[in-house]
């Protein structure tokens, strides 16, 4: 999963990870989940591995693009921050994984230039635009997605 590009969909837009942007991901069957409260889209997980516990975002709710649901085929991407926190992003469903190696560099959008984002959503949370089989995928930058929601 390493050397790819994770893309996936939240209402009707398409939207990518690259795994190396993260230390690490587990499936939600390997984790105990609760909310932090009942309006925001930040919730804690636990575990028996490390890190035991951490925050973690879901993606869609965090957007308001989707309710926050859960799949057990759903995966936390987790990013170290600092010494003594991670944070993470929930995606529900991969639709696929393309190694990057087919990704063509004339097929990506610098984020200023696209016209792909939906409303009320900063484009500082993204890295570029990759076009990729007739789709505009808004690749994810997380530093850059937990300053701009102010995630703690």
């Amino acid at each position: 999963m390493q050397e790819s590009l994770i893309i996936f969909l939240e209402d009707k837009y398409f939207f990518g990870l690259l795994p190396t942007d993260f230390d690490q991901f587990f499936s939600l069957n390997k984790a105990w989940i609760s909310p932090t409260d009942e309006s925001s889209p930040v919730w804690k997980f636990e575990r028996e591995e490390e890190p035991h516990e951490g925050n973690f975002v879901h993606f869609g709710n965090l957007l308001g693009l989707s309710a926050a649901t859960f799949s057990e085929k759903g995966y936390v991407f987790l990013k170290k921050v600092s010494e003594t926190s991670s944070q993470g992003v929930f995606i529900n469903q991969f639709i696929m994984r393309v190694a990057l190696k087919k990704m063509k560099e004339r097929n990506r959008i610098e984020v200023d230039e696209a016209n792909v984002f939906p409303p009320d959503i900063p484009r500082t949370a993204f890295r570029y635009v990759q076009h990729y089989k007739r789709k505009n995928i808004m690749v994810l930058d997380p530093l850059m997605l937990f300053r701009a929601y102010d995630i703690k």
